[in-house]
């Protein structure tokens, strides 16, 4: 059961709640954008138990995650820690997680994209993507659909 959220947004890129299942103790649990979580991260959860991350750990698997990001997956990351305040999730509480691992979902583009593409830019359509993907992501999708992505220009660019 649902306890308490942190919802979403688009500066923190994560999501924390705080789950109750009977008989156990509650967790906040926290899921989001890899490169935002991995750095709340003290500890890493396998099927031996929970051991701390150290810094080859961390290294490892931003690895992971770039190069499912690099096949064109959709990555999120997912973490917890045991939750016992009797109050509302805060900023400070993302903390002294345990990275549990991630998530990678598919999402190609349509099978017509790429020839839909084609047709408009033979038309003189200049095509620029806006999407909330990261870069690696963005560029297979370029590829995917035949755009070239020499310039991928990232929201943080774009706010300067």
């Amino acid at each position: 059961m649902k306890l308490d959220e942190l919802p979403f947004d688009f500066e923190r890129r994560r999501v924390s709640v705080v789950v109750q299942v009977a008989g156990r103790v509650p967790l906040l649990v926290t899921k989001g954008a890899p490169e935002t979580i991995l750095p709340l991260c003290t500890a890493y959860e396998d099927e031996e138990g929970v051991h701390p991350l150290d810094e080859p750990l961390r290294a490892q698997a931003a690895a992971q995650f770039r190069q499912l990001s690099a096949e064109g997956l959709r990555v999120l990351a997912v973490a917890w820690r045991h939750w016992e305040a009797e109050r509302s999730i805060e900023l400070p509480d993302e903390s002294d997680l345990v990275f549990a691992g991630f998530l990678a979902f598919a999402d190609p583009p349509l099978p017509e994209a790429a020839e839909a593409i084609r047709q408009l830019a033979a038309d003189g359509v200049r095509i620029k993507l806006l999407t909330g993907d990261n870069e690696l992501v963005t560029a297979a999708v370029c590829r995917a659909v035949g755009l070239p992505a020499e310039r991928i220009v990232l929201g943080s660019e774009l706010e300067r």
